[in-house]
Parts: C-alpha cells; structure tokens; sequence
C-alpha cells in the first residue's frame, strides 16, 4: 500500500507529506526498520529495534521528537506493515 507520513516525527527519514511504500504481508517485526503500528485506535509510523535482552524499542528518528517506547509484550501493538520505500519528491 502506498501512505502519506504525516509529522516531523520521522525526518530525516521522511518528511510530512512524503509517499511511503508499505509492505502490508509483513505483519510481525522480522528486522528492525520502519514499521506502521497499531496501538490504542491509532496508527503510529515507527522505527522498532528488537532489544538484546528481548522485547522492542519504539523510537523516532527525528532526535527533536524524542519518542522512546520499549514493549516488553504486555502492550497492545498490531503490526500493519513494514515501510520498503519512501519517495521524497517535490510537492508541485
């Protein structure tokens, strides 16, 4: 599926507005990368890092944001897919 990114959340990776390529077959984190998730009603577009001791780390590449998540699996997270490909054209 194709999807817009809204936010700063994400930047340098991508912009607000830039189109994202998600895989929607991917519905478990197999890799650390960017991933569409799930959690109370609302999509979140989000880095995850499975952690050495188990569990995720849920963060954002934008170091002005500051998000930082670590699931340790109690948490209610659905994995919608996984970002592929981000187009960073310009809006005309």
């Amino acid at each position: 599926r194709f999807i817009h990114g809204y936010g700063d959340s994400m930047e340098p990776t991508f912009n607000d507005g830039d189109i994202l390529l998600v895989d929607g077959g991917i519905r478990a984190v197999d890799v650390d990368g960017v991933y569409v998730l799930e959690a109370n009603d609302r999509l979140f577009i989000k880095r995850v890092t499975e952690r050495i001791g188990g569990g995720y780390e849920i963060t954002s590449d934008n170091p002005k944001v500051k998000t930082v998540q670590e699931l340790a699996g109690d948490e209610q997270v659905n994995v919608l897919g996984r970002v592929v490909w981000v187009w960073n054209g310009k809006k005309l």
